[in-house]
């Protein structure tokens, strides 16, 4: 197990670290990590993701991407959909168009 100079825990789930040589269990909770992909037929994966707090954050995240995508031409990403996943589990699937 690792732990970084502070004595916490690395993991992203509560863990067991030693400190001093004794056992103490740390709860070392974080934001979910979500994933934001764009799929037309092929799938354009985030291998990189961005830690939010929940499932609303990440819609309006995954909405203000997909604005910023419509900017230049609204009409080429009519066929698109946003697929957003925590943990790899799919909580969002939001079509172009509807934004």
């Amino acid at each position: 197990m690792r732990q970084n100079r502070l004595g916490l825990c690395t993991f992203r789930t509560e863990a067991r670290c030693i400190e001093n040589g004794n056992s103490a269990l740390k709860d070392r909770r974080q934001m979910p990590l979500y994933h934001f992909s764009i799929r037309d037929g092929d799938r354009f994966e985030d291998n990189e993701g961005f830690d939010l707090p929940d499932d609303m954050s990440a819609r309006r995240h995954a909405v203000g991407i997909i604005h910023e995508l419509q900017k230049a031409d609204e009409d080429s990403w009519r066929d698109f959909t946003m697929e957003v996943r925590r943990d790899g589990q799919l909580v969002w699937e939001i079509p172009f168009e509807l934004c």
